[in-house]
């Protein structure tokens, strides 16, 4: 509703006044870049902007898929018509498809039509929020191949090794593997469980192959994103 009476002031007067006068009415910011994703969204599909009525679609994830083509938007749709996806990871998503899309000269379409994520969208022994992960970190390992198998290697050490076995202990590499430290996260009650924690992780550090754990080689810098998922 607020992006179609956006659209209906625009017809009356100019968009610095809407942004300024109207859109605090309808409590929006007074932003000309707010006037222009609500233009956007009102220009989208039908389904699209009940979505966003809804609530389950942010506005400005709404108007960049404004600005994809109406196929790359058709299959987007069964990821967010599926899944449960916060603003933060519609972005996400979005960015990852884009640059997967650059980087490859392909269509976001052709992206999201991939066999894996086609299959991680519907597989019926998952939950909506486990068929999200894996759509997460599918797109994750191809826009950061390097990284994703830094990690894999990672975690198949913690595993080998037993870190992974006491859920009270956990380590923590350093950020995208570069830099030299470690950092352990311990959760305790009381001293005589610290005290039962410190020895664990005493025999845990001593044990074969610990040392390869804190020597896996850091992915290239074009490798480099943020969180992963």
């Amino acid at each position: 509703e607020q992006a179609d009476l956006a659209v209906r002031l625009l017809g009356q007067v100019d968009a610095e006044t809407v942004a300024a006068r109207y859109l605090p009415y309808l409590g929006l910011p007074p932003s000309p870049a707010h006037l222009s994703r609500l233009v956007k969204t009102a220009g989208l599909e039908a389904p699209w902007q009940e979505l966003a009525a809804s609530g389950r679609l942010g506005l400005s994830a709404a108007a960049r898929l404004a600005d994809w083509d109406e196929a790359s938007r058709a299959a987007a749709w069964p990821f967010w018509d599926s899944l449960r996806l916060s603003q933060s990871k519609q972005e996400e998503l979005l960015d990852q498809v884009t640059i997967l899309a650059r980087r490859e000269g392909q269509s976001p379409a052709a992206i999201l039509g991939r066999d894996e994520l086609c299959r991680d969208l519907i597989d019926p022994d998952r939950t909506p929020q486990e068929r999200a992960q894996a759509v997460r970190g599918h797109l994750y390992a191809q826009v950061y191949p390097r990284l994703s198998a830094a990690r894999r290697t990672f975690e198949t050490a913690l595993a080998r090794l037993g870190w992974k076995r006491n859920p009270r202990l956990r380590l923590h590499p350093p950020a995208v593997f570069e830099g030299p430290d470690y950092q352990i996260e311990i959760k305790f009650r009381d001293a005589p469980e610290l005290q039962q924690l410190l020895a664990e992780i005493t025999r845990l550090a001593q044990a074969e192959g610990f040392d390869d754990l804190t020597a896996i080689p850091p992915p290239s810098r074009s490798s480099k994103p943020g969180p992963g998922p």
